[in-house]
């Protein structure tokens, strides 16, 4: 019976700091294009400022489909993170008047 040929399998030798050699459009889906200004300010805004997320976020998505920008994925986690901001903000005065209409009325609660 003959012995099955051998291959040999080269093995890359890492670099000293593969962080140094990373670049933003390795982490986006663009192929080398341009990051959208509209899809940095949507995610950075959605930890901030929401609203602003949400409004930079759909420009953003608008401004990739043309191809000539990328960011398109961080400009959809900047509107759902702008979106669930303004969920929990809504939640957060939502909580905050129910609390001030039970202290106001001697803790009973009344709604009406």
């Amino acid at each position: 019976m003959p012995k099955p040929a051998q291959t040999a399998v080269a093995i890359p030798e890492p670099d000293e700091n593969p962080i140094a050699q990373l670049h933003f459009t390795d982490l986006d889906d663009g192929g080398g294009a341009q990051i959208s200004g509209f899809a940095i300010t949507s995610f950075v805004a959605a930890f901030f400022v929401p609203v602003v997320a949400v409004v930079f976020g759909h420009l953003a998505i608008r401004q990739t489909r043309s191809g000539r920008f990328s960011g398109r994925r961080m400009a959809v986690a900047g509107v759902i993170l702008g979106w669930f901001g303004i969920i929990w903000v809504g939640l957060l005065i939502a909580a905050i008047a129910l609390g001030l209409m039970v202290v106001t009325a001697g803790g009973k609660i009344i709604i009406g």
